[in-house]
């Protein structure tokens, strides 16, 4: 296996990230930005040879209910990383689905990056990225579909609604909502509030 490495053209014209592969990215960045996945590095212990072992996992993970967003999840990091799909994990406990990738080049590459770096891939292709977003943090109602987020992402729903607008669709302010400590449903997710949040219709 090549080591992963970021791309450095985001118009296919490079032969290992073809366009397929460079929407499968903005979706995972839609996910993984603000969105339910994470890419983060964990501290393992493990015992070999009567010895105590401690290394760093460097982990792709999206736990959710929804199967069809844990196999878009599941389909798009396969592409983005070049290997074929995982195993997805069924927790009986809560319901909830689990798949989880190990990358370390992928992961050093994503805490390396700032907002402005994401925004790159992501104003080449908004809608996998919009996509990534709206299967992580939407909720449909009568009257349109409301993207949530917490009041510290207000840039980055701002740049979001300026996105969709962009786009054609018809766009609400971004309001606040709730109270620390209310309870509400996101989806089928119900979330304590630690803070006030926003959302955009």
């Amino acid at each position: 296996m090549t080591r992963w490495e970021a791309p450095a053209m985001l118009d296919g014209s490079d032969a290992s990230w073809p366009i397929p592969r460079l929407k499968a990215l903005s979706y995972a960045v839609g996910v993984l930005l603000k969105g339910d996945g994470s890419a983060c590095i964990t501290r393992k212990t493990d015992y070999a040879g009567g010895f105590l072992k401690v290394y760093r996992a460097y982990k792709i993970v999206l736990k959710n209910k929804s199967l069809g967003f844990i196999r878009a999840f599941d389909n798009a990091v396969s592409k983005v990383l070049c290997r074929t799909r995982v195993r997805i994990a069924t927790h009986k406990q809560d319901g909830h689905f689990q798949i989880q990738y190990c990358s370390k080049a992928f992961v050093s590459w994503w805490l390396h990056q700032t907002f402005t770096d994401f925004k790159r891939i992501i104003e080449v292709f908004p809608v996998e990225y919009l996509r990534g977003r709206f299967d992580s943090d939407c909720n449909v109602h009568g009257h349109g579909v409301v993207l949530f987020g917490a009041i510290c992402q207000l840039r980055i729903m701002e740049f979001e609604r300026d996105l969709c607008m962009r786009l054609g669709m018809r766009v609400g302010k971004i309001r606040p909502y709730g109270k620390p400590g209310e309870t509400t449903y996101v989806g089928s997710k119900l979330q304590s509030a630690k803070s006030r949040k926003s959302d955009s219709t």
